[in-house]
């Protein structure tokens, strides 16, 4: 079962697969005229389905993002600053995110920190780089690990990079090294293929701060991780006559994503 790869994907690139079904409502705030805001996403597996959903400010900033019924991102803007506040299973409390934003409102770092089930903590500090049209070509997390001690056990650093062509993300390559021990790995995690003919349309679910999505939607996408039989994912679209797309599959499994339109 590959459910997993579907999720990582639709959080990814939360629009790349967008499927919509449109209801007009003036009262409501939009991005821009003529565009779709992202409601809700519906995953029909063979025994079960399940929603992923999107909440708004007034302003159109994305305010909340249920991505499956274990966890829940809530979005807060102050000055320079986006904290992300998750609420998952995982965790005992609530696990934050501030994410420090550029003149361009671009993510420069975020920083973070959660304990694990032996009462070690973890201190994340990520760099984010982006070329010249925006989209995020390379991100550094520096993580310290400490025992309840406050003793540092551990000094991991993940350098993924991304390659963009013609404005979409083909390939990402992981390498991380981990100190004691100095171990080194290093994987392509991620890799893209594109459909020339299908263009991806913008909507406000996908965070700004993080640079832009791709132009066209996935076609097919291959998983690559350590340990784990990599897994290949394939991409069926109907578009509609907003230039949205309506329905799509991914490995056969249907998709339908809601819309509010203006």
């Amino acid at each position: 079962m590959k459910k997993p790869v579907i999720f990582s994907l639709a959080i990814l690139m939360s629009c790349s697969f967008a499927m919509v079904s449109c209801k007009h409502d003036k009262d409501k705030l939009f991005p821009a005229k003529n565009s779709c805001r992202l409601d809700s996403i519906i995953y029909r597996y063979s025994d079960f389905s399940y929603t992923e959903g999107y909440a708004y400010y007034p302003n159109g900033k994305l305010k909340q993002h249920v991505s499956n019924p274990a966890q829940a991102s809530e979005y807060s803007y102050e000055g320079n600053l986006v904290t992300e506040s998750i609420s998952t299973d995982r965790f005992p409390a609530t696990h934050k995110i501030t994410y420090e934003l550029d003149a361009k409102k671009l993510a420069k770092k975020s920083y973070s920190f959660f304990s694990d089930e032996a009462s070690n903590v973890a201190y994340d500090t990520t760099f984010y780089t982006f070329n010249t049209a925006g989209y995020l070509t390379k991100k550094v997390l520096k993580r310290t690990v400490k025992n309840f001690e406050q003793t540092t056990i551990a000094n991991i650093e993940t350098v993924t990079s991304y390659s963009i062509v013609s404005g979409n993300t083909t390939e990402e390559l992981t390498k991380t090294t981990t100190n004691p021990g100095n171990f080194t790995s290093e994987q392509v995690s991620a890799s893209y293929e594109f459909y020339s003919d299908k263009i991806r349309k913008e909507d406000s679910s996908q965070p700004f701060w993080l640079g832009k999505g791709n132009t066209n939607l996935v076609k097919t996408a291959f998983k690559h991780e350590a340990d784990f039989e990599a897994t290949t994912t394939e991409y069926t679209y109907e578009m509609n006559a907003k230039g949205y797309v309506s329905k799509a599959t991914a490995n056969g499994i249907p998709l339908t994503y809601y819309y509010t339109c203006q």
